[in-house]
């Protein structure tokens, strides 16, 4: 299980690098506000975020602000990506 956050494409990358910059930095708060630890990747066009335990979360889901210019998707099923 992890978050996936989508990162923009075109622009050979420029982009993409900002805005994943700006996603490591929310989520480095988030993660020092909350005492809480996580292990990270890109992978092509995506940020993923995932922590040891699955309450995690749940609580990621209720602490992330609701207003946030990033959406973000929780895996479950990593074979089907749902």
């Amino acid at each position: 299980m992890y978050i996936e956050f989508s990162l923009p494409q075109g622009a050979g990358g420029i982009v993409s690098s900002v805005i994943y910059q700006r996603l490591k930095q929310e989520v480095e708060r988030w993660s020092a506000k909350y005492n809480i630890r996580y292990t990270e990747k890109v992978i092509k066009y995506t940020y993923r975020v995932a922590f040891d335990d699955d309450e995690t979360y749940t609580y990621f889901q209720l602490t992330w602000p609701d207003d946030n210019w990033q959406k973000y998707r929780i895996i479950r099923d990593l074979n089907n990506r749902t």
